[in-house]
């Protein structure tokens, strides 16, 4: 399964957007999201949903459930 930096990188050149071009977008640094693609940084989940929005892609959060006493 591909990571979050892997994933956006993917969807990011099948629509043949630069990393400059989706920066832009979403309002980020070109550095931020080369360093988000190649894991070295984790976003925050605001930019998380920027970066998904831009893409056209669905964000999901898995919660997990705590466990009843």
């Amino acid at each position: 399964m591909a990571g979050v930096g892997e994933t956006i990188k993917q969807r990011r050149a099948q629509l043949g957007l630069t990393q400059k071009e989706l920066a832009a977008r979403v309002g980020i640094s070109r550095q931020y999201l080369a360093e988000i693609e190649t894991g070295r940084r984790k976003p925050t989940l605001n930019t998380l949903e920027r970066l998904f929005f831009a893409l056209g892609l669905s964000l999901q959060v898995k919660t997990e459930e705590a466990p009843h006493a």
